[in-house]
């Protein structure tokens, strides 16, 4: 009688030892089946991250052109100011003269 209850006793330990055997492979495909859910993320993510990055360069290059047209405009303003001082003061100096002559 006494081996019939150790057969028993192992016999209900194989059973579950074979339930927690199944559990951990549902856990493990589980597991699979979230790993490759987040990589797929992940790999959205990357390249949400170029893009952004591309659109980043994009407009530091635009600023960076636009800061250069600035530049040339002031530089035209300020060679324009000047013209504009040397022909006034030309005119003053014709005016002088036509002044001089009357």
């Amino acid at each position: 009688k006494r081996s019939e209850t150790r057969e028993h006793q192992a016999r209900q330990q194989l059973v579950q030892v074979g339930r927690k055997y199944e559990e951990a492979g549902q856990k493990i495909e589980s597991l699979q089946v979230s790993h490759a859910r987040l990589q797929s993320n992940l790999e959205g993510e990357r390249k949400q991250l170029i893009e952004v990055r591309q659109a980043v360069q994009e407009c530091e290059n635009k600023v960076r052109s636009k800061d250069q047209e600035l530049r040339d405009m002031q530089q035209e303003v300020y060679e324009s100011r000047d013209r504009t001082r040397e022909t006034a003061e030309r005119l003053e100096e014709i005016s002088g003269r036509l002044m001089e002559a009357e």
